[in-house]
């Protein structure tokens, strides 16, 4: 991935995330998850990617991927 984007690849599965929480599809957020742990991200820092989209995807759709994250 790294050579399609300026950034790590654990950044990209931190985006990835996001747009997965964004667009709602819990798959996509329950496999992201477990991607971006593997890569060495904290789960305080996976919380934050949902609790982010509050602002701009509303409460609920930022709480669900809360949920997914947290089930992994």
């Amino acid at each position: 991935m790294a050579s399609a984007t300026p950034f790590d690849d654990r950044t990209v599965r931190l985006l990835k995330l996001a747009l997965a929480v964004g667009a709602q599809s819990e798959g996509a957020v329950r496999s992201n998850t477990r991607k971006a742990l593997a890569l060495g991200a904290s789960a305080d820092e996976l919380r934050a990617v949902a609790m982010l989209a509050v602002t701009t995807c509303g409460f609920p759709t930022a709480v669900a991927g809360l949920g997914w994250i947290d089930d992994v």
